[in-house]
């Protein structure tokens, strides 16, 4: 009996003994604006590959929806996938973002969803210059995976947390997050000063000395649509095979083009 309690202590120091590691401060309080950012995209940039289990749930004020998914994302060149999970492996849905469109293909009913980019154009669900390609990529904490700020009007220190302000795309831009570059909280809002796109981040994921956020919360304010996903069982810069973004789809699929 002393023996097998000897060996539950040990089993318990062991596995306290190594908690995450902090994520590196990337600068201090005292350094410009201009450097912080440019160590920001750097953090970001360094990110190249992650594959993770997701936990999506999708509300809105009439419906709820919750689903685990398997993601992939290949950022050197911007792409994103996402695998519907089942029962023993099997993959009944999948979502990919390619560099200039989206692709949703719904085997069950035999039916392909394209979205193509533009940059210009106003998204009819967001209602900012976002689209879903640019909130997939937000989810995994990477902002800027595709723009960077065009104007920066101000920034503001609090204790250890930087409040940068600007503009992207035409749309008013805050960015609230740490030392360590990691985000806390971005806003997206229109010339009206009217708050369209909430997005919040909480806790943090370590692996091969990278950090991305855990959980992420993106909320529609205009219609009250919400979007969280919780990530684990997460590789990063681990080597993504490019053939995990082919899709296999039939010819006689029905197609639809999302506008």
């Amino acid at each position: 009996m002393k023996r097998f309690f000897l060996a539950f202590v040990v089993f318990l120091a062991f596995g306290c003994a190594r908690p995450p590691s902090p994520p590196p401060k990337l600068f201090v309080p005292t350094e410009d604006v201009e450097n912080i950012l440019e160590k920001v995209y750097a953090r970001e940039d360094s990110i190249k590959e992650v594959e993770a289990e997701a936990s999506v749930t999708l509300s809105s004020p009439s419906n709820h929806y919750k689903k685990r998914f398997r993601v992939y994302i290949f950022s050197d060149t911007l792409r994103f996938k996402a695998e519907l999970a089942q029962f023993f492996g099997l993959v009944s849905g999948e979502l990919v973002c390619f560099p200039e469109s989206l692709v949703v293909y719904d085997p069950a009913n035999n039916r392909v969803y394209y979205e193509f980019y533009d940059s210009i154009r106003l998204n009819p669900i967001t209602g900012v210059h976002m689209n879903m390609r640019s909130i997939l990529f937000a989810s995994l904490g990477k902002l800027f995976a595709f723009d960077r700020l065009d104007t920066v009007e101000s920034l503001e220190v609090a204790g250890d947390t930087y409040t940068i302000r600007g503009r992207r795309n035409g749309d008013g831009f805050i960015c609230t997050f740490s030392e360590t570059g990691i985000p806390a909280s971005v806003q997206l809002y229109n010339d009206s000063l009217t708050s369209l796109i909430d997005i919040g981040y909480e806790g943090v994921i370590e692996d091969n000395g990278f950090f991305l956020p855990q959980k992420v919360t993106v909320i529609n304010v205009a219609n009250g649509d919400m979007l969280t996903m919780e990530y684990k069982n997460v590789k990063i810069n681990r080597g993504v095979s490019e053939k995990i973004f082919e899709m296999d789809i039939p010819e006689d699929v029905e197609r639809f083009l999302l506008e």
